[in-house]
């Protein structure tokens, strides 16, 4: 899929074909996405839900409720509400109620979720691997620096 540039030139208005990279970002994310999802399948979690339990794992020292989750992620209330419900049924969150306001409902991790962090780790490893086969360290860099520079310029 091709687009047109138009770019002044001296003093000329030159016409140039370009192809989109949103396509191509597209089909990365698909391909990461469902192998992840494939795997984590096996152990009964999608990737939303092993996200939102990495996000838990990391602050697990911190009260994280509900309304923090959607802050983080960005995502609606019937959307968190529905990844925590099915969480808490399969063991891997509970939980607790805020002693300060009874409303609040704080989200903590269990042992269960826990022991599939390196699991989840590791099937992220060997995703990244498979993007990444055949280039280099510096590509690689040079790769993650254009994507720095691409988010700035649409954040």
């Amino acid at each position: 899929m091709y687009s047109v540039l138009y770019i002044m030139k001296g003093g000329r208005l030159l016409m140039q074909e370009i192809e989109l990279i949103g396509p191509k970002f597209k089909k990365i994310h698909n391909f990461t996405r469902n192998a992840f999802n494939r795997e984590m399948a096996k152990i009964d979690l999608t990737r939303s839900q092993v996200e939102v339990l990495m996000y838990l794992i990391r602050n697990r020292d911190k009260d994280i409720s509900g309304r923090d989750i959607e802050r983080f992620f960005d995502l609606t209330n019937p959307t968190v509400t529905g990844i925590l419900n099915r969480l808490e049924n399969k063991g891997f969150i509970r939980r607790a109620t805020s002693p300060i306001d009874a409303r609040i409902k704080y989200i903590k991790v269990t042992d269960k979720a826990i022991k599939i962090k390196e699991e989840s780790n590791k099937i992220m490893r060997e995703t990244q691997k498979k993007l990444f086969e055949g280039i280099s360290r510096e590509d690689i860099a040079t790769i993650n620096m254009l994507l720095e520079k691409i988010l700035n310029n649409i954040s």
